[in-house]
């Protein structure tokens, strides 16, 4: 069906279309065989976790279909610029790093 990549830590939002599949039909999300959890410090030692989850088409949408807007159609709403009022206070700040031996 669809294969994609992701990295520990990443996130991807997913909308999937379900209204084409018969009912009773089980959708598996699974990884690639052979994909292992990640244990942090532990590299290719964690269990191998094939199926991920399971979606269960058991019913058709409520209200007479799908009203949800594609990507590619979606439109950011404007967002009106901060201006600074006369007396707010701003701060400007820096980090520097030393080792222990003050180098």
């Amino acid at each position: 069906m669809l294969d994609f990549l992701i990295s520990p830590a990443e996130r991807y939002d997913l909308i999937v279309d379900f209204s084409q599949m018969p009912m009773g039909t089980n959708v598996t999300l699974t990884n690639y065989p052979g994909t292992q959890v990640h244990f942090p410090g532990i590299t290719g030692c964690g269990p191998e976790i094939a199926e991920i989850m399971q979606f269960q088409v058991t019913k058709p949408l409520s209200g007479g279909g799908d009203r949800t807007t594609p990507p590619e159609k979606l439109k950011p709403q404007a967002i009106a610029p901060i201006e600074p009022k006369p007396h707010t206070r701003r701060r400007d700040g820096s980090c520097t790093s030393t080792s222990s031996s003050g180098r």
